[in-house]
């Protein structure tokens, strides 16, 4: 079971290792290539449409606990 967990954390500590890494070569790329300008409005979209995905995410699951909690109503009107 420990040789479980230690690769599991492992495995989970060197994908976040990989995926930060991975976006700061992305920016560094992003630097040298394009106009700070340019960088900078690629980075405000993107953590505005993270903005945005969380806020559909939110929304999502919201409505799904209103719907459960109709069907568990109707479930307990109709077992009365």
């Amino acid at each position: 079971m420990f040789k479980r967990l230690r690769w599991l954390t492992t495995g989970f500590a060197l994908g976040v290792a990989t995926s930060c890494l991975a976006a700061l070569r992305v920016r560094r790329t992003l630097r040298s290539y394009a106009p700070p300008q340019v960088v900078d409005r690629l980075g405000a979209n993107a953590s505005n449409m993270r903005r945005d995905v969380n806020a559909a995410v939110g929304a999502g699951r919201d409505a799904m606990r209103l719907r459960e909690a109709e069907l568990r109503a109707e479930i307990g009107r109709r077992w009365q």
